[in-house]
């Protein structure tokens, strides 16, 4: 079986008061007591195996203001990465207004929404994205998120049915676009319903302290759950022939724009749409039908998440994050 390679993501910019300092740093630690710690940005922790660290950022802005003036005429990322450690395979992915674009790579002319990076140890590299942006929100400034993806060329097979941190993110605090655009997001709300989170469900995520106080995970955490057949999928394994429902709960009153990416290209499964908006609330439960039955290219093992990119309607927020489901795959019953 192949090894699984753990990591922990620990964020170096102070998120919440100053944002991020010259780039977006990761740290990736091996120490088994490490690996037992909880990461951020995916449940899937297994034993460490080996050492991996590097940080990127963006070049040709200012990192400070992190705001684009975009005059229409295609945008260019050029992206500095530090490997600080073992040869490793990253990509990234970049949204605007929560909506998935497909980019270009150096001189590579084919649009891809990852393309795959390969790092040597101990080196820097600097790659250059370009990309037409799709705007989704009607106004004059928009949200841009970015996230690095650890590993996506990998592929689960019957031999290694599970993911390990493979395809964990590491995101980027929002750069603001400055553009004057029309509302046209290919996007619905129908597929959603709410309901009062159960205090079952609620007293899980209670955690004592030595000296006698609890705290709610929930109270800062958001969580997502896949269910298919009133059953939450444990293993990672979802069935194609079956509507699936993503379970949201917890963290901050939020509004998201979701989108489910197959193979790493987001795909319409909202009712025939390629995003929806959720509203999470705190003492509530968020399910979001979705439908994978009319996409016939879906092959076994295809993989298979779900992206959430904040969306803020009354003014831009410069210290919200994109997340991520963990990761799953489709077999065909």
């Amino acid at each position: 079986m192949k090894k699984k390679i753990a990591i922990i993501i620990m964020m170096t910019c102070c998120i919440a008061m100053t944002g991020c300092t010259a780039s977006d740093k990761a740290e990736m630690i091996t120490s088994e007591s490490a690996a037992r710690e909880e990461n951020p940005f995916s449940s899937q922790i297994d034993q460490a195996t080996t050492e991996a660290a590097y940080s990127w950022g963006i070049a040709n802005y200012d990192k400070e203001k992190r705001t684009i003036t975009y005059d229409g005429n295609g945008l260019e990322l050029e992206i500095e990465i530090d490997n600080m450690q073992a040869a490793c395979e990253i990509g990234f992915m970049v949204f605007i207004d929560g909506i998935a674009q497909p980019y270009r790579l150096e001189e590579d002319t084919a649009e891809a929404y990852i393309h795959p990076i390969e790092l040597e140890e101990s080196t820097k590299k600097t790659v250059l994205l370009t990309l037409e942006p799709e705007f989704a929100i009607a106004g004059n400034e928009h949200e841009m998120y970015i996230a690095s993806m650890y590993g996506p060329s990998y592929r689960v097979t019957e031999e290694n049915a599970g993911y390990g941190n493979y395809e964990s993110i590491l995101p980027c605090l929002p750069w603001k676009i400055k553009y004057a655009a029309r509302d046209h997001a290919d996007c619905t709300d129908d597929q959603v319903q709410y309901t009062d989170l159960p205090d079952e469900v609620r007293k899980q995520y209670i955690i004592e302290s030595s000296d006698g106080t609890t705290t709610n995970k929930l109270d800062t955490q958001l969580v997502t759950k896949y269910v298919q057949n009133g059953t939450i999928v444990e293993n990672a394994k979802i069935d194609v022939s079956d509507d699936l429902t993503l379970q949201l709960y917890g963290g901050e009153n939020q509004k998201y724009r979701i989108c489910a990416m197959v193979d790493h290209c987001p795909v319409s499964v909202f009712g025939g749409k390629a995003y929806c908006d959720v509203v999470v609330e705190s003492g509530r439960m968020a399910e979001v039908t979705v439908g994978f039955q009319e996409l016939s290219e879906i092959q076994n093992y295809s993989p298979l998440y779900f992206v959430l990119c904040p969306i803020d309607e009354t003014g831009y927020r410069d210290n919200l994050l994109i997340d991520k489901t963990s990761s799953a795959y489709f077999v065909r019953e």
